[in-house]
């Protein structure tokens, strides 16, 4: 992130594959490398409420620059920068009508101009995105998958979507689910990093069905069956 006045990195910290951290000035001319901070290549992502913040940051990117707090906000020129896919976990990519609390989300809009469920504008967006990777767990209480596939449909680019036997959070799917969905990021990325149609390794699915029989068949520690 930038400091104020002389725009400096502040705070920014970079670690490398030799264990070595950078921040602040550093960070920022290993990261840009002489290149304008618009142009350098990168992958945003995050989960939950970070999928949110990282959604939002792709329809400003992409289709449109506006601040949704504020009411009949214009739209501006998306913000080009060279962002190559968003990477989203226990996702919320979707719009507010496949959540199960459309009525508090819709008393905030109306009242406050505060979303807190993406909004409809960002998952109309997605055809303009240039990849998109959804990850999450099959029993999210959160959103249904139905969304996730939504979404997945509107990407015209690389996508994908792995799901596992879990819930919402990715900290509960247990450990075979978190490396396995590690595996599965990792070769998205890399399959956008290289230019590839497709990551290898991806499921195969033409239907609701399909997806949901794709998840390995582990299961996270609270639904395991114990012994009496």
């Amino acid at each position: 992130m930038l400091g104020p006045a002389e725009g400096r990195p502040k705070g920014l910290r970079i670690a490398g594959a030799d264990g070595v951290v950078l921040t602040g000035d550093a960070a920022a001319g290993k990261l840009l490398a002489g290149q304008k901070a618009r142009d350098v290549p990168m992958l945003i992502g995050g989960a939950s409420q970070g999928s949110l913040a990282t959604a939002h940051a792709m329809y400003l990117n992409f289709a449109c620059d506006r601040a949704f707090e504020e009411a009949n906000e214009t739209c501006g020129a998306p913000l080009g920068y060279n962002i190559k896919a968003e990477i989203a976990l226990a996702e919320f990519v979707h719009a507010a009508g496949y959540t199960p609390f459309v009525l508090s989300e819709g008393l905030m809009r109306s009242e406050y101009h505060v979303p807190f469920v993406t909004t409809g504008e960002v998952l109309g967006s997605v055809s303009k995105w240039p990849a998109l990777f959804l990850g999450r767990g099959l029993w999210d209480q959160y959103s249904g998958l139905e969304g996730a596939i939504d979404a997945y449909g509107r990407e015209p680019g690389l996508r994908e979507i792995a799901v596992v036997r879990g819930p919402h959070s990715e900290n509960e799917f247990g450990p075979e689910n978190v490396a396995r969905m590690q595996d599965r990021v990792v070769a998205f990325a890399k399959a956008v990093i290289h230019g590839d149609s497709e990551a290898p390794g991806a499921a195969k699915f033409s239907n609701l069905k399909e997806l949901v029989l794709s998840a390995p068949a582990v299961w996270e520690d609270s639904m395991k069956p114990t012994k009496n």
